[in-house]
Protein backbone atom coordinates (compact mmCIF):
# COMPACT_ATOMS: atom_id res chain seq x y z
CA UNK A 1 0.00 0.00 0.00
CA UNK A 2 1.34 3.62 -0.89
CA UNK A 3 0.56 6.63 0.28
CA UNK A 4 2.19 8.75 -2.52
CA UNK A 5 0.54 11.27 -3.20
CA UNK A 6 -1.15 11.57 -6.68
CA UNK A 7 -1.52 14.30 -8.41
CA UNK A 8 -4.68 14.71 -10.85
CA UNK A 9 -5.75 17.58 -13.75
CA UNK A 10 -9.34 17.90 -14.67
CA UNK A 11 -10.17 18.93 -18.04
CA UNK A 12 -13.30 19.09 -19.92
CA UNK A 13 -13.60 17.55 -23.54
CA UNK A 14 -16.63 18.91 -24.17
CA UNK A 15 -19.84 19.53 -22.22
CA UNK A 16 -23.33 19.04 -22.60
CA UNK A 17 -25.60 22.41 -23.57
CA UNK A 18 -29.02 23.58 -24.66
CA UNK A 19 -27.43 23.12 -28.29
CA UNK A 20 -26.23 19.85 -27.70
CA UNK A 21 -28.00 18.19 -24.38
CA UNK A 22 -27.01 14.50 -24.69
CA UNK A 23 -23.24 12.98 -25.30
CA UNK A 24 -22.75 9.29 -23.96
CA UNK A 25 -20.33 6.55 -24.94
CA UNK A 26 -16.77 8.14 -25.58
CA UNK A 27 -14.24 6.03 -26.92
CA UNK A 28 -10.15 7.36 -26.20
CA UNK A 29 -7.11 6.75 -28.83
CA UNK A 30 -4.00 8.13 -29.21
CA UNK A 31 -2.49 8.60 -33.54
CA UNK A 32 0.32 6.83 -33.11
CA UNK A 33 3.43 7.13 -30.79
CA UNK A 34 3.52 11.41 -29.66
CA UNK A 35 0.59 11.69 -31.92
CA UNK A 36 -2.85 13.72 -30.86
CA UNK A 37 -5.52 12.06 -28.96
CA UNK A 38 -8.67 11.14 -30.10
CA UNK A 39 -12.31 11.13 -29.10
CA UNK A 40 -15.42 9.76 -30.08
CA UNK A 41 -18.61 10.16 -28.34
CA UNK A 42 -22.55 10.04 -29.59
CA UNK A 43 -24.10 13.07 -28.99
CA UNK A 44 -27.46 14.52 -29.99
CA UNK A 45 -27.93 18.47 -31.02
CA UNK A 46 -30.87 20.35 -30.00
CA UNK A 47 -32.27 17.42 -28.03
CA UNK A 48 -31.70 15.55 -24.62
CA UNK A 49 -33.26 12.59 -25.90
CA UNK A 50 -30.82 9.13 -26.58
CA UNK A 51 -32.05 8.00 -30.41
CA UNK A 52 -33.09 10.90 -31.95
CA UNK A 53 -32.76 10.85 -35.47
CA UNK A 54 -30.63 13.55 -34.96
CA UNK A 55 -28.00 11.57 -33.18
CA UNK A 56 -24.38 11.83 -34.48
CA UNK A 57 -20.97 10.52 -33.73
CA UNK A 58 -18.56 13.84 -32.65
CA UNK A 59 -14.95 13.86 -33.00
CA UNK A 60 -12.54 16.26 -31.19
CA UNK A 61 -8.58 15.67 -30.99
CA UNK A 62 -5.67 17.19 -28.68
CA UNK A 63 -2.52 18.03 -29.26
CA UNK A 64 -1.03 18.62 -25.90
CA UNK A 65 -1.86 15.26 -24.16
CA UNK A 66 -5.64 16.29 -23.06
CA UNK A 67 -5.04 19.38 -21.79
CA UNK A 68 -6.84 21.63 -24.68
CA UNK A 69 -9.16 20.14 -27.05
CA UNK A 70 -10.07 21.48 -30.45
CA UNK A 71 -13.61 22.28 -31.66
CA UNK A 72 -15.35 19.12 -32.62
CA UNK A 73 -16.23 18.00 -36.04
CA UNK A 74 -19.53 15.91 -36.84
CA UNK A 75 -17.64 12.56 -37.88
CA UNK A 76 -20.72 9.73 -38.90
CA UNK A 77 -24.11 11.49 -39.62
CA UNK A 78 -23.96 12.53 -43.58
CA UNK A 79 -26.09 10.01 -45.10
CA UNK A 80 -27.92 8.79 -42.33
CA UNK A 81 -31.14 9.61 -41.66
CA UNK A 82 -31.46 7.86 -37.69
CA UNK A 83 -29.27 7.58 -34.85
CA UNK A 84 -25.68 6.99 -34.94
CA UNK A 85 -23.71 4.60 -32.03
CA UNK A 86 -21.61 3.20 -30.10
CA UNK A 87 -18.24 4.55 -31.30
CA UNK A 88 -14.95 2.55 -31.07
CA UNK A 89 -11.84 3.77 -32.14
CA UNK A 90 -8.72 2.03 -32.51
CA UNK A 91 -5.46 3.14 -34.13
CA UNK A 92 -4.19 0.69 -36.68
CA UNK A 93 -0.13 0.78 -36.34
CA UNK A 94 0.61 -1.73 -39.76
CA UNK A 95 -1.40 1.08 -41.90
CA UNK A 96 -0.75 4.35 -39.78
CA UNK A 97 -4.42 5.28 -39.75
CA UNK A 98 -7.18 5.29 -37.65
CA UNK A 99 -10.13 3.21 -37.29
CA UNK A 100 -13.68 3.89 -36.42
CA UNK A 101 -16.31 1.12 -35.43
CA UNK A 102 -20.10 2.19 -35.00
CA UNK A 103 -23.40 1.21 -35.48
CA UNK A 104 -26.65 2.72 -37.22
CA UNK A 105 -30.36 2.67 -36.79
CA UNK A 106 -32.86 0.95 -39.38
CA UNK A 107 -36.58 1.81 -39.95
CA UNK A 108 -37.51 -1.74 -38.71
CA UNK A 109 -36.38 -0.54 -35.10
CA UNK A 110 -37.77 2.64 -34.67
CA UNK A 111 -39.21 3.86 -31.05
CA UNK A 112 -41.28 6.44 -32.23
CA UNK A 113 -41.58 9.09 -34.21
CA UNK A 114 -38.02 10.98 -35.26
CA UNK A 115 -36.31 8.28 -32.24
CA UNK A 116 -34.72 4.56 -32.70
CA UNK A 117 -33.47 1.96 -30.04
CA UNK A 118 -29.71 1.32 -29.86
CA UNK A 119 -27.82 -0.40 -33.05
CA UNK A 120 -28.93 -1.51 -36.41
CA UNK A 121 -26.13 -2.43 -38.77
CA UNK A 122 -22.60 -2.05 -38.01
CA UNK A 123 -20.13 -0.27 -39.95
CA UNK A 124 -16.02 0.42 -40.17
CA UNK A 125 -14.36 3.62 -41.48
CA UNK A 126 -10.98 4.89 -41.53
CA UNK A 127 -8.87 7.70 -41.42
CA UNK A 128 -7.33 9.43 -45.04
CA UNK A 129 -3.88 11.48 -44.09
CA UNK A 130 -2.29 12.85 -41.03
CA UNK A 131 -5.30 14.65 -40.76
CA UNK A 132 -8.03 12.95 -38.57
CA UNK A 133 -10.57 15.82 -38.96
CA UNK A 134 -10.89 15.60 -42.86
CA UNK A 135 -10.57 12.60 -45.49
CA UNK A 136 -12.44 9.69 -44.16
CA UNK A 137 -13.10 6.59 -45.58
CA UNK A 138 -16.96 5.97 -47.02
CA UNK A 139 -18.72 3.87 -44.16
CA UNK A 140 -18.09 -0.01 -45.17
CA UNK A 141 -20.97 -1.87 -43.56
CA UNK A 142 -19.75 -5.19 -41.66
CA UNK A 143 -23.11 -7.10 -40.38
CA UNK A 144 -25.98 -5.90 -41.40
CA UNK A 145 -29.63 -6.04 -39.39
CA UNK A 146 -30.37 -8.80 -41.61
CA UNK A 147 -27.13 -10.31 -42.42
CA UNK A 148 -27.08 -14.20 -42.83
CA UNK A 149 -23.88 -14.37 -40.37
CA UNK A 150 -26.37 -13.73 -37.35
CA UNK A 151 -28.94 -16.20 -36.76
CA UNK A 152 -29.33 -16.95 -41.10
CA UNK A 153 -30.52 -13.81 -41.53
CA UNK A 154 -33.26 -12.91 -39.00
CA UNK A 155 -33.20 -9.26 -38.05
CA UNK A 156 -31.91 -7.88 -35.05
CA UNK A 157 -30.05 -5.02 -34.12
CA UNK A 158 -26.75 -5.01 -33.84
CA UNK A 159 -24.38 -2.37 -31.52
CA UNK A 160 -20.87 -1.62 -30.87
CA UNK A 161 -19.13 -0.03 -27.70
CA UNK A 162 -15.30 -1.08 -27.10
CA UNK A 163 -12.66 -1.36 -29.76
CA UNK A 164 -10.90 -4.83 -30.96
CA UNK A 165 -8.68 -6.57 -29.09
CA UNK A 166 -5.69 -6.87 -31.62
CA UNK A 167 -2.58 -9.45 -31.66
CA UNK A 168 -0.57 -9.15 -35.30
CA UNK A 169 -3.07 -9.77 -37.78
CA UNK A 170 -5.92 -11.04 -35.23
CA UNK A 171 -8.72 -8.26 -34.49
CA UNK A 172 -11.34 -9.38 -32.72
CA UNK A 173 -14.19 -6.80 -32.24
CA UNK A 174 -17.12 -7.09 -29.74
CA UNK A 175 -20.81 -6.36 -30.63
CA UNK A 176 -24.29 -7.58 -29.11
CA UNK A 177 -27.48 -7.51 -30.67
CA UNK A 178 -30.56 -6.00 -29.12
CA UNK A 179 -34.07 -7.24 -29.81
CA UNK A 180 -36.83 -4.28 -29.13
CA UNK A 181 -39.57 -4.48 -32.07
CA UNK A 182 -41.74 -6.89 -33.06
CA UNK A 183 -39.87 -7.02 -36.50
CA UNK A 184 -36.79 -8.45 -34.98
CA UNK A 185 -36.65 -11.84 -34.13
CA UNK A 186 -33.07 -12.45 -34.48
CA UNK A 187 -31.30 -13.97 -30.81
CA UNK A 188 -30.45 -11.09 -28.17
CA UNK A 189 -26.88 -11.85 -27.42
CA UNK A 190 -23.20 -11.08 -27.62
CA UNK A 191 -21.14 -12.07 -30.57
CA UNK A 192 -17.56 -11.10 -32.06
CA UNK A 193 -16.44 -10.43 -35.50
CA UNK A 194 -13.20 -11.67 -36.42
CA UNK A 195 -10.02 -10.42 -38.48
CA UNK A 196 -7.49 -12.36 -39.40
CA UNK A 197 -6.03 -10.10 -42.43
CA UNK A 198 -5.54 -7.19 -39.89
CA UNK A 199 -9.07 -5.30 -40.19
CA UNK A 200 -9.20 -5.77 -43.84
CA UNK A 201 -11.99 -8.20 -43.91
CA UNK A 202 -14.32 -9.62 -40.91
CA UNK A 203 -16.58 -12.83 -40.27
CA UNK A 204 -18.97 -13.42 -37.19
CA UNK A 205 -17.77 -15.79 -34.27
CA UNK A 206 -19.37 -19.32 -34.40
CA UNK A 207 -20.91 -18.68 -30.98
CA UNK A 208 -23.20 -15.61 -29.94
CA UNK A 209 -23.58 -15.72 -26.11
CA UNK A 210 -26.40 -15.79 -24.38
CA UNK A 211 -26.93 -16.04 -20.55
CA UNK A 212 -30.84 -16.27 -18.75
CA UNK A 213 -28.77 -16.13 -15.18
CA UNK A 214 -27.34 -12.90 -16.69
CA UNK A 215 -30.18 -11.24 -17.36
CA UNK A 216 -28.23 -9.99 -21.03
CA UNK A 217 -24.98 -9.53 -22.21
CA UNK A 218 -24.13 -6.37 -23.13
CA UNK A 219 -21.17 -3.31 -23.70
CA UNK A 220 -18.57 -6.59 -24.07
CA UNK A 221 -14.69 -6.02 -24.36
CA UNK A 222 -12.14 -8.11 -25.32
CA UNK A 223 -8.25 -8.28 -24.09
CA UNK A 224 -5.92 -10.97 -25.57
CA UNK A 225 -4.01 -12.23 -22.30
CA UNK A 226 -0.50 -12.88 -23.37
CA UNK A 227 -0.65 -16.79 -23.61
CA UNK A 228 -2.78 -17.19 -26.62
CA UNK A 229 -6.43 -16.66 -24.90
CA UNK A 230 -8.65 -13.83 -25.78
CA UNK A 231 -10.71 -12.88 -22.31
CA UNK A 232 -13.90 -11.17 -22.86
CA UNK A 233 -16.29 -9.29 -20.07
CA UNK A 234 -19.91 -8.59 -20.57
CA UNK A 235 -22.14 -5.66 -18.62
CA UNK A 236 -25.24 -7.61 -17.24
CA UNK A 237 -28.73 -7.64 -15.76
CA UNK A 238 -27.45 -9.83 -12.57
CA UNK A 239 -25.28 -7.44 -10.50
CA UNK A 240 -21.76 -8.84 -11.40
CA UNK A 241 -19.50 -8.60 -14.27
CA UNK A 242 -19.42 -11.95 -16.42
CA UNK A 243 -17.17 -13.35 -18.44
CA UNK A 244 -15.78 -15.24 -21.06
CA UNK A 245 -12.59 -17.27 -22.90
CA UNK A 246 -11.71 -18.03 -26.40
CA UNK A 247 -8.31 -20.39 -27.46
CA UNK A 248 -9.03 -20.36 -31.34
CA UNK A 249 -8.50 -16.04 -31.55
CA UNK A 250 -12.42 -15.52 -30.81
CA UNK A 251 -13.75 -18.23 -33.51
CA UNK A 252 -15.54 -19.68 -30.23
CA UNK A 253 -16.10 -19.11 -26.52
CA UNK A 254 -16.36 -20.69 -23.33
CA UNK A 255 -19.78 -20.15 -21.50
CA UNK A 256 -20.31 -17.01 -19.30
Amino acid sequence: FSTATVEVEHQWVFKTSKDVGYVHMSTIEQAGHGGPLAVAFQATPGSKTEGSDTQSIYLKLSKDNGITWAPHTVLIKPGFTQAVWGPALSWDKANEEMVLFFSASVPENERGKGRSYPGGNIYITRSNGADLLKNWSTPELLLGFRDKQHDDGKPVSKVTANKPAVDGLNWLLPFWSEAHTKGETGSSCAGVLLSSDGGKSFTRSKDCLESKEAGWLIENTISFTGNGTALQFFRTKAGHIWQSFSTDNGASWSMP
